[in-house]
């Protein structure tokens, strides 16, 4: 009977199927290339002397993640574009170490908090430890909006007391 066949079918209506991502943690390559095939990725930097990271040639559609999980102790955490042609948008805010648990007020006159937005031309998010992040925690997403542009957002968290930086070059 109809009813029976829609009644059968009907019960996975509204469910969504499991999603599990692709991670993957970097503990010893200095360099590392990302491939086209990882979109949708979480990379983990576990390499407390640094990691350059380079992206695919842009390509609407391509997401990538990236999560601080050993402080740097020397060198930068690096995420470039392809290329200077790949440019950057978005935000990308930066805390202070000290401040974490804490809350600031939008209105409190802190040097502890700053968001930084690229400017037309960056093509680098690079991460000091000090002044522009890399301690653990931090968090990147990385959405390419067009064939030329990678949309950012996320969070840094630099070292107590620093100057805080943009990340964005």
């Amino acid at each position: 009977m109809r009813s029976d066949a829609l009644n059968t079918n009907s019960g996975n209506v509204g469910l969504i199927p499991a999603q599990k991502k692709n991670v993957v943690e970097i503990t010893a390559d200095a360099t590392y290339a990302i491939s086209v095939e990882q979109s949708g990725s979480i990379f983990i930097f576990a390499k407390a002397d640094g990691i350059v990271a380079t992206l695919p040639p842009a390509k609407a559609g391509l997401v990538y993640e990236f999560y601080v999980k050993t402080a740097l102790t020397s060198n930068n955490y690096t995420v470039n574009a392809d290329s200077s042609r790949d440019t950057l948008t978005g935000m990308v805010m930066s805390w202070d170490i000290a401040d974490v648990g804490t809350m600031t007020k939008m209105n409190e006159a802190v040097a502890t908090v700053a968001w930084s937005n690229p400017a037309a031309a960056d093509h680098q998010f690079v991460s000091n430890k000090t002044t522009t992040g890399g301690l653990a925690g931090t968090y990147l997403k990385y959405t390419c909006i067009t064939d030329a542009l990678w949309h950012v957002e996320g969070y840094t968290f630099c070292s107590s007391g620093a100057t805080l930086a943009t990340p964005f070059t």
